[in-house]
């Protein structure tokens, strides 16, 4: 599954970190590194969720610009089908 997120900063450069929860505790941590980001464009970390899985899950997305100033958590909930 793709979880998908936008990034963007004044200057269109963003380092983004998305982890993975389950019961409040990181399942899986994707690190991205710095790179041009664009308003307009979705990004996304592919991710398998493992079969047996069944606590509620959600993503967080932190982006660090340039400069080394860090974003809060956006936060997202996970369904599976």
């Amino acid at each position: 599954m793709h979880l998908d997120y936008q990034s963007l900063d004044g200057r269109g450069v963003t380092a983004d970190t998305v982890r993975v929860y389950s019961k409040g505790r990181v399942v899986k941590t994707f690190a991205f590194r710095h790179a041009d980001s664009d308003a307009f464009t979705f990004y996304f970390a592919s991710w398998r969720a493992p079969k047996r899985i069944r606590a509620p899950l959600k993503f967080c997305v932190r982006s660090t610009d340039a400069a080394g100033n860090k974003s809060n958590n956006a936060c997202a909930r996970i369904v599976l089908r």
